[in-house]
């Protein structure tokens, strides 16, 4: 899965402001099976954070995409869960 994801982020890559390949749409599949969930919520940031008059009008987005705002809810619900793992493995253990 890994090696599908990192060839769908070189598709991407060709041409990020219009995706004539579609990469997108496999991106947010991928990233999760790839384990590759923090690329997707960087991805999400740097888009959601990117106004319209900086250059960004007409290009497509992933946070207009379905599939990404369901994978975006996934990954930070995973995230979640890790942190909440790691805390329980710090907590002293009573006796």
């Amino acid at each position: 899965m890994r090696t599908s994801f990192e060839f769908a982020r070189l598709l991407y890559s060709l041409d990020p402001w219009t995706d004539p390949h579609g990469a997108l749409l496999h991106l947010d599949y991928l990233s999760h099976k790839a384990g590759m969930t923090q690329w997707l919520l960087d991805v999400w940031d740097f888009f959601s954070k990117a106004s319209d008059d900086e250059g960004f009008r007409n290009r497509l987005r992933p946070t207009v995409l379905p599939g990404w705002v369901y994978s975006r809810a996934l990954a930070l619900y995973i995230e979640e869960e890790s942190k909440k793992q790691v805390r329980r493995l710090l907590r002293p253990c009573a006796l």
